[in-house]
């Protein structure tokens, strides 16, 4: 599998999680305590085209989109 690289200099990237509304539990489950408890109480339920920046120590740590659910992309 061939990774994607947005920014030229890995030391200042950051990492964009990308999961869909079948996947949130999941993912939440595998992630620190801070991070389920900051995406549940900014409401971010994975839905297509949603965006949520995740704190870290010294800002920005990563971001996590959604993708939706299986109805979603069958309207498209």
């Amino acid at each position: 599998m061939t990774a994607l690289q947005f920014a030229r200099d890995a030391g200042t990237a950051r990492v964009l999680h990308l999961i869909s509304r079948n996947e949130l539990a999941d993912w939440l489950s595998g992630q620190d305590p801070n991070v389920k408890t900051w995406t549940e109480s900014a409401g971010f339920k994975a839905a297509a085209g949603e965006l949520l920046l995740l704190p870290g120590p010294d800002g920005v740590s990563a971001a996590v989109g959604g993708l939706g659910g299986a109805k979603d992309r069958a309207r498209k």
